[in-house]
C-alpha cells in the first residue's frame, strides 16, 4: 500500500504544474493578507514600541496617566474656533512626539491604549452580570490586560487559510481518478496484484495525506505570516478573543489560538470532505478538468452564502438595502439554516465564536458548529459508501 501511494503522489499530486500552482495559492494568500492589513503592517514598529512602553497589563494609576496626556495633546493639536468647529493646528501635528515620530500619531496611539482599556473594563461589568443572571457561558472575569486591539482585530477577522487549503486539495486531486481512465488504463491497474480495492484505498489515503498536508502547511505558513507582517507574537495568540472588534460577546476563557484552532479543525474538515467528493467527481466524470471546474462551482456555491453575509450584509446593510436580490429578513433567516445545513459553513469559524450559539438537538443544546461538523460527518459516511458501493459493481 505504501508503494501504491508513493506512485499515487508521483503521478498526479506531486507533479511541477501542481507545485507551481501550489506555490501561485501562497502567493495570492501572501498578497490577499498583506492588502487586508497593510495599515497594521505599516504601522508594526510604531505600534509595537508603543505597546512594549505600556506594559502586558494596566492599572488605575495607568488609566489616570493616559487619559491626562491625551487631554493635553488634544489641547496642544486642536482649537475650537468661536463658532464652535474644531480645528487643527496644523504647526503641532508634525512636530516630535513622545512614542511615535509626530505628535498626531501620539495622539492615535494613546486613543487605541484607552480604546483597550474601555474595552477591558466593559466586558468585566458585563461578564459580572451575566454570570449573576445564571448564563452559563460565562464567569465573573476580572481581566486587566493592555494590548494592540487593531492587530488583534486584523487577525481574527483574517484567517483565509482553511479556503485556501480546500481549493488546494481541488487543484491537487482533480486527475484522481481521471488520470487512469482518460489514458484508457483503469482495467489494467485494478489488474495488478492490488486490485480494485486496492487502488481505490490508495487514492483515499492519499487524498488524506494531501489533505493533513495542505491543511498544515497553509496555517503554518498563515503563522509565518502573522509574524511578520504584523508581528503576532505566541503571548499575543494567548490573548482574550473578546479584545478583538465583533468578538467581544465571545464566552468566558476563548482566546485568539481558540479561534486559530477552530479555524485549523474547519480546514482539515473541509479538505477531507472535498478528498471524497472529487474522488467520486473524478470516477463519474472521468475528466480532470471537468472534474476540476465541477469542484470549484459546487465549492463557491456552497460557500457563497458565508462570502454574501461577510462582503454584503454584514459590513454594507445601511447602504445597499435597495440592491438587494433577496429580502435582508429572508436572507438572515436563510443564513441560520446554512450555518446548520451546509458542511463548508465552518470554514468561517468566527462566527460560531463571536458569541454563544447554540443548536437543538433531541431535547438538548450544543455548540452551533456541531451543525456543520454532524452534516460534513454524513455526506462523507454517503461518499464514501456510493465510492466504494460504486467500485464494486465494476463501475
Amino acid at each position: 500500500m505504501t508503494r501504491m501511494i508513493r506512485y499515487e503522489l508521483k503521478k498526479y499530486v506531486l507533479t511541477r504544474g501542481h507545485i507551481l500552482l501550489l506555490l501561485i495559492l501562497t502567493a495570492a494568500m501572501t498578497g490577499w493578507l498583506f492588502w487586508m492589513e497593510k495599515i497594521c503592517v505599516f504601522e508594526k514598529p510604531m505600534t509595537q514600541s508603543f505597546f512594549a512602553q505600556l506594559g502586558q497589563s494596566f492599572s488605575g494609576e495607568d488609566v489616570q496617566h493616559l487619559q491626562s496626556e491625551r487631554n493635553e495633546l488634544e489641547q496642544e493639536l486642536f482649537e475650537t474656533s468661536e463658532n464652535g468647529a474644531r480645528m487643527q493646528r496644523q504647526e503641532e501635528l508634525t512636530k516630535e512626539g513622545r512614542y511615535a515620530d509626530t505628535k498626531i500619531e501620539d495622539y492615535g496611539l494613546l486613543g487605541d491604549a484607552l480604546d483597550c482599556i474601555e474595552a477591558v473594563e466593559a466586558r468585566n461589568r458585563n461578564t459580572e452580570l451575566l454570570a449573576e443572571a445564571g448564563n452559563p457561558a460565562y464567569v465573573a472575569e476580572d481581566n486587566q490586560v493592555m494590548a494592540n486591539r487593531r492587530k488583534l482585530t486584523a487577525v481574527a477577522q483574517n484567517m483565509p487559510f482553511a479556503v485556501f487549503a480546500c481549493i488546494a486539495v481541488i487543484v491537487l486531486l482533480s486527475a484522481s481518478f481521471s488520470t487512469e481512465f482518460e489514458h484508457r488504463l483503469y482495467p489494467v491497474v485494478c489488474i495488478t496484484q492490488e486490485g480494485c480495492w486496492g487502488v481505490c484505498r490508495a487514492k483515499l489515503l492519499t487524498g488524506l495525506l494531501v489533505a493533513l498536508a495542505g491543511s498544515l502547511y497553509f496555517c503554518g505558513f498563515y503563522l509565518l505570516l502573522e509574524y511578520v507582517l504584523v508581528g503576532m507574537t505566541l503571548r499575543e495568540w494567548t490573548l482574550p478573543l473578546f479584545l478583538a472588534d465583533g468578538f467581544e460577546l465571545c464566552a468566558s476563557g476563548t482566546t485568539m489560538l481558540d479561534l486559530l484552532a477552530g479555524q485549523l479543525f474547519a480546514a482539515l474538515l473541509g479538505s477531507i470532505l472535498l478528498v471524497f467528493s472529487l474522488l467520486l467527481l473524478s470516477r463519474w466524470i472521468r475528466r480532470g478538468l471537468y472534474t476540476l471546474l465541477a469542484a470549484l462551482g459546487i465549492f463557491g456555491l456552497m460557500f457563497l452564502p458565508d462570502l454574501l453575509y461577510k462582503q454584503v450584509y454584514h459590513n454594507y446593510a445601511g447602504n445597499l438595502k435597495d440592491w438587494y436580490l433577496i429580502p435582508e429578513p429572508e436572507f438572515y433567516r436563510l443564513i441560520g439554516l446554512e450555518k446548520v445545513l451546509n458542511p463548508l459553513s465552518a470554514l468561517q469559524f468566527q462566527y460560531y465564536l463571536e458569541e454563544p450559539r447554540y443548536i437543538r438537538l433531541f431535547g438538548a443544546s450544543y455548540p452551533a458548529y456541531c451543525g456543520p461538523v454532524l452534516a460534513s460527518l454524513t455526506v462523507i459516511g454517503l461518499l464514501g459508501v456510493l465510492l466504494f458501493w460504486e467500485k464494486k459493481r465494476g463501475l
